[in-house]
């Protein structure tokens, strides 16, 4: 931004989804239309032909989200077979949400080990899954060739509408938000907009720190109080393995923005793990060197002047 970085981080996840953050990584497998097929008739209990045939229709390992819908119905409520329709069901709504691709209308048969074991669910770091995927897929966004964007636009468009409220066409829902279960971005609603993107470059550039709300979840920690864990700084991994440094948009978090060392090369997989486990490390790094802000937008003197 005109006045330093700023990034969606796993406690906007967290208050916009209500996906928790602590938990176990997962890094998928591409599986080829066979090891597809196979892996629906374990975990999905169709015929070994009959997924053959949709995956070859998919032209890959995916399978469409009506497909699952129909795996799931038949599952529920003719074959009596709960597990297989959870798992159907699971993978049907985080294939089109927080794991869209870009066809927005399948899904990739590699996260249906995800759900292969259901008392194992709650136990992965959903909010770093939908994070990893995001930020990957904004990376690929930010080339001039890449025509679309995958990943949870929906996140992506709920953190723009509360961070910055003067930007674009926001539609608020009748719902307190605010109140016990309900994820903040229930307290939006789409709106179709009319402004297209060389207007919106002039308008991003004129923004100012006032024009920011740095910490719009402070009325929501009644739902999702603050965990320190999403102040952890080093590499989080999923699809892919991507940076995670909140020091470099510390104020979000209400501390004074000071000049960040600069990012750190990604470990191996073991490592990433570790630092994980003993994030209090990395917080306690990140912290060492400021304190809570006085105004919102706090920097210290030189950080414009490095930052530009």
């Amino acid at each position: 931004m005109p006045f330093g970085e700023m990034t969606i981080t796993l406690d906007d996840v967290a208050c916009l989804l209500h996906l928790p953050v602590r938990g176990q990584f997962y890094t998928p497998v591409s599986v080829s239309q066979e090891q597809a097929a196979e892996l629906v008739v374990e975990l999905l209990g169709e015929e070994y032909e009959f997924a053959l045939r949709e995956t070859v229709a998919q032209r890959g390992g995916y399978f469409s989200q009506q497909w699952l819908y129909e795996s799931y119905n038949r599952n529920a409520n003719f074959y009596g077979k709960y597990d297989c329709a959870a798992r159907a069901w699971m993978l049907m709504l985080v294939g089109s949400t927080i794991l869209a691709d870009k066809s927005y209308t399948r899904v990739d048969a590699k996260w249906l080990l995800l759900f292969s074991d259901l008392s194992a669910v709650h136990t992965y770091s959903w909010a770093s899954i939908a994070l990893v995927c995001l930020y990957d897929n904004l990376n690929d966004a930010s080339m001039f060739s890449t025509r679309a964007l995958a990943g949870y636009a929906t996140l992506l468009q709920c953190w723009i509408h509360e961070y910055f409220p003067t930007l674009g066409r926001r539609a608020q829902s009748d719902l307190n938000c605010d109140n016990p279960g309900f994820p903040r971005a229930m307290r939006w609603m789409y709106k179709q907009g009319k402004t297209k993107l060389p207007d919106y470059r002039p308008i991003l550039d004129a923004l100012t720190p006032n024009d920011v709300i740095w910490r719009p979840f402070e009325t929501h920690r009644g739902s999702i109080p603050f965990d320190l864990i999403t102040l952890y700084s080093g590499h989080l991994r999923g699809s892919t393995v991507v940076p995670y440094l909140p020091e470099r948009c510390i104020r979000q978090f209400g501390f004074v923005q000071y000049i960040p060392p600069p990012p750190p090369l990604a470990p191996a997989y073991s490592d990433i793990d570790s630092d994980w486990i003993g994030y209090h490390a990395s917080v306690d790094r990140i912290l060492q060197p400021t304190r809570p802000v006085t105004y919102a937008s706090e920097t210290v003197p030189d950080y414009m002047s490095w930052y530009y």
